[in-house]
């Protein structure tokens, strides 16, 4: 049985020698439509510190991003609202459309990103603050950067309760669930190389109470 399979498992569990649950790194991870972002919130208010990955990556499209020219000069001025600033609706629907043109963005902006993450948790690892440290990312795994936490916690749920839940969420038609989907590795892959496992299948009541016992047990 590997760590994953172990759902219920406390973070005192996954520390490593010498290091209490709240000064833990950790990864959360996720495919389309999973929940991970829902369980950074509950993990936020039972005191954990969470760095959002979508917030950072949302941050490098305002003008004011070392590479706001190089994407507009890439994907062109289509992807630019009245004001001039990038819609992300519509840089998805270029990049998404295409691996070739997803790749050519994530060429651009995933470096950088990925620098704030490791920053952001450098930052946590040398200071005094109690935790633990979330950091909300789908493509944590495929990054390479899992080796920067102390533990991966993989939110898991049915593909068809999945592909509902992002086709409302984000208004799209099931088929570009499916782009999306393909985008990442597996839900299997990211269960097998997981530390622990959050399964979001059921209610929210269900949901809170399977972090509370991650987070206290």
């Amino acid at each position: 049985m590997t760590d994953a399979q172990n759902p219920f498992k406390g973070l005192h569990c996954v520390c490593p020698p010498g290091i209490r649950p709240t000064r833990l790194a950790l990864g959360l991870t996720g495919n389309p439509g999973a929940g991970k972002t829902t369980v950074a919130g509950i993990l936020e208010r039972q005191g954990a510190r969470v760095i959002s990955g979508d917030a950072l990556g949302h941050d490098l499209l305002n003008k004011e991003s070392p590479v706001f020219d190089q994407i507009v000069r890439t994907f062109g001025n289509s992807i630019l609202d009245v004001g001039g600033e990038i819609r992300r609706e519509k840089l998805g629907n270029v990049v998404f459309r295409s691996t070739d043109e997803l790749e050519r963005l994530n060429r651009l902006v995933h470096p950088i990103l990925v620098e704030r993450i490791r920053a952001g948790v450098m930052s946590f690892r040398h200071s005094n603050d109690v935790g633990p440290l979330v950091v909300d990312a789908a493509l944590i795994f495929e990054w390479g950067i899992a080796d920067m936490f102390d533990a991966i916690l993989v939110v898991t749920a049915p593909i068809g309760q999945r592909r509902e839940r992002f086709s409302k969420m984000k208004g799209v038609s099931s088929a570009e669930f499916d782009r999306r989907e393909k985008t990442q590795l597996s839900e299997f892959e990211k269960m097998r190389r997981g530390n622990i496992l959050i399964s979001n299948q059921d209610d929210p009541s269900a949901l809170q109470a399977n972090v509370e016992k991650i987070i206290k047990g």
